[in-house]
């Protein structure tokens, strides 16, 4: 092999490698940024993961035919600030209601199903508030703006909730007359019931 043949070749080796390392490079620089969200987790997951942090749990129950919950996911869980205060207060959870899947709670083993009907839900999409002990400390159903959710978080990221302060009382204090306030756990069958109606317009 002639040294002209050579150099020939070395540079042609020497100009693919610059060209790849540049295709590479402009490939990553125009890659689109993974999209920024609430940090769902499974049921079993995230109340291993509040027993361990001792934060807060929300977890929404919702059906894949439910129309009601695709705006809540598109139109409420989109807000950025609602969003900010959902990752940095609470571990957030969402449970298909209606799949056959399985969870534990409680070292038992249910389905979904079975786990919906033991938070007494019966129309979508339900959120239930969960204390870092478990208890439950109430629901917003339906299609509910942003505002509304960050309300309900700052009640227990304000130390508020752990103060013994109920929720009602909570908003009474910052909010006027009217304000739709979450309801209390002893009012959820009549929440529930009305959003039943809602969940079956939706089917």
């Amino acid at each position: 092999m002639s040294f002209k043949r050579l150099t020939v070749i070395l540079v042609s080796v020497a100009l693919a490698a610059v060209l790849g390392a540049c295709s590479e490079k402009t490939a990553e620089d125009t890659a689109p940024a993974q999209q920024e969200g609430i940090a769902w987790m499974g049921y079993t997951e995230g109340m291993a993961k509040a027993k361990e942090t001792g934060k807060p749990v929300m977890v929404d129950f919702f059906t894949t035919w439910c129309q009601v919950c695709k705006v809540l996911d598109a139109q409420t869980f989109t807000d950025k600030e609602l969003i900010e205060l959902v990752n940095k207060n609470f571990i957030a959870v969402k449970v298909d209601a209606e799949s056959s899947d399985t969870v534990t709670e409680g070292g038992k083993t249910m389905t979904k199903l079975e786990l919906a009907r033991s938070f007494s839900v019966s129309g979508y999409p339900t959120v239930w508030f969960i204390d870092s002990k478990g208890a439950k400390v109430g629901i917003l159903a339906g299609a509910r703006t942003p505002e509304e959710y960050k309300s309900v978080i700052n009640y227990f990221a304000s130390g508020a909730q752990a103060k013994g302060v109920s929720y009602p009382d909570y908003m009474k204090a910052l909010m006027p007359a009217g304000h739709p306030a979450m309801p209390d756990q002893e009012e959820t069958g009549q929440e529930d019931a009305g959003q039943k109606s809602t969940a079956e317009k939706t089917r």
